[in-house]
């Protein structure tokens, strides 16, 4: 499964494609993959804001951008979540 990481997570036209239902897709996607499309998806761009984060000279904002954050905090919220340490603290232990 290919994702924009820009674009909202949209589950309802790739169910629509399968000619599932989109909690049918959901629960097979679950079962396969041990996590919701959602937590999948979000996995995704914190994974991408790591590659960024230690890779360029952009800003928590540019990066939270990058990655289709609207909102730096709650990028950065999300991001110490995941990884225990917020973006800056992240980005500094691995410099």
């Amino acid at each position: 499964m290919s994702i924009n990481l820009k674009r909202p997570f949209e589950l309802s036209g790739v169910a629509n494609h399968c000619g599932l239902s989109v909690s049918r897709l959901s629960h097979l996607f679950k079962a396969h993959m041990g996590e919701s499309p959602q937590q999948f998806h979000e996995r995704q761009r914190l994974q991408h804001a790591t590659q960024l984060l230690r890779l360029t000279g952009l800003s928590v904002a540019e990066v939270a951008q990058e990655i289709g954050y609207a909102d730096p905090f709650y990028f950065s919220n999300r991001f110490r979540r995941a990884f225990g340490k917020s973006p800056l603290q992240f980005r500094k232990s691995r410099s």
